[in-house]
């Protein structure tokens, strides 16, 4: 009734501290670190059931936030931005891989010194898509009023990163403007185009994002590619870049192209993934199925800083309140019943330690007359 589970060693917050050295790095070096600065002597098998332990909670308090918390009177920014994109990691299967999607929601930008950060900020980061799509869903609609907001979507166009499965996050909103990722197309054209001249590329990429109408450019574009082919491969590059570029038209203009006037640049998704892409892809890494998702779940929890939230979520539920009346008597029978122990080992305590002061005794005068005893006792009968 009180909350604390049978057979657990670490207190929540010996366990935050641990998973917060194993999410920067190795379970192993994790271990002797803890070993050598904290004194804290656990194994790296330890380490790794910690780790699980708290992706799973985690994981249970952010969909409880995203899904059971409604605000009152949510909040009706006139714009907010939402960006995805997926992390391809090594599974434990030979040769296997699975990806990792991510979503964040923003609503803005500030400038902190020199740098800028985002406003109003929320990481998502699940192995399963629909599921993440989902528990994005619903912490939009649970806390903004999208009525009379603007979103912004970006992403890469690949399967779950498309106009429509962004449309049906935002389904109500006031205005929905998708754009694809311009790092993506950037990359995608100077891919295909490899082998035409820099300053070609360079120009077609400047002007993609100057030019009011991109359908009538991309033939003159590709023409122009095309004259530069060597081989048949080059002429199929060029035929594929101009279907793609033909197809993401509605989405490559930029912010300014379509008379949006606001702070926000799109893109940050790709920077973020060096949160997760440090600590999972790095020196070859593989990882099981349970293992990645609590490691992203955990490295979510850290991003949105509500890693010790959802440890004492766990603990003491989700409303915080005061004990109920069972709760209540549980605690003031709890510490009758350590009263009385205390009482019962000071007694023992006072057992065990009884001195009953000077004992009455007597000397035995049947030993020998020569030993010290003997002696003593023939002085005595003198005296």
């Amino acid at each position: 009734k009180m909350g604390f589970e049978s057979r657990k060693h670490y207190s929540l917050g010996m366990i935050e501290r641990i998973v917060e050295a194993v999410a920067i790095t190795t379970s192993r070096s994790a271990s002797e670190l803890l070993q050598s600065l904290a004194g804290i002597t656990i194994s790296h098998q330890s380490v790794i059931s910690l780790k699980n332990y708290a992706g799973e909670k985690a994981k249970t308090y952010e969909k409880a936030l995203a899904e059971e918390e409604k605000v009152e009177k949510p909040t009706q920014p006139e714009i907010i931005a939402i960006e995805g994109d997926g992390i391809v990691l090594k599974n434990k299967k030979k040769g296997g891989v699975s990806e990792v999607h991510r979503l964040q929601v923003y609503e803005g930008v500030r400038k902190n010194g020199n740098r800028t950060e985002l406003v109003g900020l929320r990481c998502f980061a699940s192995t399963s898509r629909k599921e993440l799509f989902a528990l994005v869903a619903s912490y939009l609609h649970g806390h903004y009023d999208l009525s009379k907001t603007t979103v912004l979507s970006n992403g890469d166009g690949g399967s779950g990163y498309q106009f429509q499965d962004f449309e049906r996050m935002v389904e109500g909103c006031l205005n929905h403007q998708h754009f694809r990722d311009c790092y993506h197309v950037h990359e995608k054209i100077r891919t295909r185009l490899s082998f035409c001249n820099r300053k070609l590329i360079d120009r077609i990429i400047r002007e993609l994002h100057q030019t009011d109408d991109i359908m009538k450019q991309i033939p003159v574009w590709m023409d122009t590619a095309r004259s530069c082919a060597r081989t048949e491969a080059d002429l199929e590059g060029v035929d594929r870049l101009q279907s793609y570029l033909e197809r993401n038209a509605p989405y490559i203009p930029s912010l300014s192209q379509r008379g949006i006037h606001t702070e926000i640049h799109l893109g940050t998704a790709e920077t973020n993934h060096r949160f997760y892409s440090y600590r999972m892809k790095r020196q070859g890494r593989s990882w099981s199925s349970e293992g990645m998702e609590c490691m992203v779940w955990v490295l979510t929890a850290r991003k949105n800083k509500t890693l010790t939230a959802a440890l004492l979520y766990h603990a003491n539920g989700k409303s915080y309140k005061k004990m109920d009346r069972a709760m209540h008597k549980a605690a003031v029978q709890t510490e009758h019943k350590i009263a009385q122990n205390v009482r019962s080992e000071a007694q023992k305590r006072k057992m065990r330690n009884y001195r009953p002061g000077c004992l009455e005794g007597r000397i035995g005068v049947y030993g020998a007359s020569s030993s010290p005893m003997g002696r003593l006792a023939r002085a005595i009968q003198k005296y």
